[in-house]
Formats: C-alpha cells, structure tokens, sequence
C-alpha cells in the first residue's frame, strides 16, 4: 500500500529511481481499476449516453502523470534515461524491449540517477551510507576498556527498610546481608567505585546518576531531550535502549545505533558508531573511530540531530558532590 501511495505522493516526479515492486504494484492497482471501470460502462451502457464515460476519461486523465512519472523512475533504476519509455514508437520490437527493461532488477547501489531504493538510506532526511559506495563496508570498531566501568553493588538493609525514594539509595553497613524480601529490590550501579562512598546519594536516579544530556534540535523527537548516565549510553528507537529516540525516526537503527560514553577516569565523553547500518555523524563528518564529544557539538544519527550538553567534566563530576 504503501509503493502505491508513494506513486501519488510523487505524482509529477520524474527524478529518482523506483523499484520493481513499486512500479508492478502501481500497475497492477491501474489495470483492476481500468476493469472495474469497463464492466461498469457496459453495466449502464444507454441508447441516450453513458453517464459514466465521464468517470473513464477522469481516470485516465489523473493517471497518466504518475504513470508516466513511475515508468521513468523504474528505467531510472535499471541505468536507463526516461527517453527510454518511448520505445513503443519503434514498430515490433519496442514494447517487448520496454517491457523487458522494466522487469529487469535495478542496479546496485547508486548509479547516475540516484541511492538504491531497496536500501532505507536513501531516505531524503538521511545521508546516504559510505559502504553503499563501496564493496568493503567499514566495520564497527572495537569497545575500548573505558566504556566497561566496574559496577558497584548495591543492597537493601535486611529489616525495615525506608519507604519511598529512601529504599532506592539506602545501603548496608559492611558485612550485613540482605532479607530474601529485600532480594528482588537490589540495584545494581553502573558508575565506578571512587565515586559512590557508603551513605552518599547522587543526583538523578538512585543508581545512575545524570552526567549530561542529548537534546533533540532538529528531527521528529525536536524539543525532547535524553539524559546521559556513566558509561556506555547506546542510541536507539528500542525503548530498552538507554538513550530511547522512540520518536518516529525509522532511519534510527533499533539497537545500538550509535554509542556516547563517559569515561568518569579521564573526565571526557566519546562517541562512536555503534552497530546501525546508517552511519553516525559528528559535526557533519562520519564517525568511523572513536571520537572526544565535547559540550556544545552536535551529532546526527538517522533523520536526528542532537546537541551534547555535558554535566560532568574536569570542572565538576559526582565525586567531589
């Protein structure tokens, strides 16, 4: 449903390409109509006039653009230009020459009229991917050690335990064991050791607190914003991924499309694509390696762009709170 309506949403688009399924289909929707619409002149066929030519002549007149639009666009995608489409005008052999030219399957990747369409990087919104140029895709680089802090374990006291956000932070003295009632409600941080002394309570969540923020300035989620916890925040459209831009952009892979760490060693914030198969984007160069994220720059992932504001650095991070 969705080819045929694209047909109509480029109804006078010559650029392009479109693939076979898109063209067949549109097809197909053109030559049930034109049946519908000869059985129903035959049905009201009168000695006085058809009322319903006029339908017939209305249908046709509103197809021929998109029909002649989609047709360029499917010689397009075989390599061909839309003079092509004229090949019924040569006697014989054209349309048989036509017809084969439009079963055909259409070339790979981009040739001079455009992306694949097969692939979802062809999107208007999003920049096309790098390894659709080349036969040797780059490959995700390797996590370095930074992004795999030593979790901090936190338990529950055995007895009483306080009520409402004070459960979230409370912990027990050394030695102490939790009650198997208090099992369930563990929480397991993710930032390092040095900087969670017994009693302390960080801002943001009990267990993860904030050390910057994505914020959404340009995309379907704009004016929304995510916070970013120590660590590894991966991007994603799932709702489990830390950093959740479940806002409508499909071109955002569902895991780890990209991934924004904080090293709360060194102070610093890196970016790096993750394992998407659209690229990553920092200030409008492609991250291929790991890169230092500083506050203020902006990255695009998708049809997405964010700003990076930083909480933490060398000027304040949780361990001096």
């Amino acid at each position: 449903m969705g080819d045929i309506l694209g047909c109509y949403r480029k109804y006078a688009t010559f650029s392009g390409r479109a693939r076979r399924r898109e063209y067949w289909l549109f097809t197909l929707v053109q030559t049930v109509a034109w049946i519908a619409i000869t059985v129903l002149l035959d049905a009201l066929r009168q000695p006085s006039g058809n009322p319903a030519e006029a339908i017939a002549v209305l249908w046709m007149v509103a197809n021929l653009l998109p029909g002649l639009a989609v047709t360029v666009r499917r010689l397009h995608d075989t390599g061909h230009g839309g003079w092509w489409a004229l090949l019924p005008l040569v006697p014989a052999i054209g349309s048989i020459w036509l017809l084969v030219l439009l079963v055909r399957k259409g070339t790979a990747g981009t040739n001079g009229f455009g992306g694949d369409p097969l692939s979802a990087a062809t999107s208007a919104a999003a920049p096309p991917p790098l390894w659709q140029q080349d036969p040797s895709p780059p490959q995700p680089p390797e996590s370095p050690p930074w992004i795999r802090p030593e979790p901090v374990v936190v338990r529950l006291p055995d007895a009483n335990p306080p009520a409402g956000a004070e459960a979230a932070t409370a912990l027990l003295e050394p030695g102490a064991r939790p009650s198997a009632s208090a099992a369930a409600d563990r929480t397991r941080l993710t930032g390092p050791a040095e900087i969670h002394p017994a009693g302390a309570k960080p801002a943001g969540s009990a267990g993860d607190p904030v050390v910057g923020w994505m914020v959404v300035v340009d995309g379907p989620g704009k004016g929304h914003w995510r916070r970013l916890g120590y660590g590894a925040n991966d991007i994603g459209r799932s709702p489990g991924a830390r950093v959740a831009l479940d806002f409508g952009d499909e071109t955002i892979s569902r895991e780890r499309h990209a991934v924004v760490t904080y090293d709360p060693r060194g102070l610093k914030f890196y970016v790096q694509q993750g394992e998407g198969r659209n690229l990553t984007y920092l200030d409008g160069a492609p991250v291929l390696v790991p890169q230092e994220l500083r506050s203020g720059q902006e990255i695009v992932v998708g049809a997405s762009r964010l700003r990076f504001i930083a909480l933490c650095g060398a000027d304040f991070h949780w361990g001096d709170a």
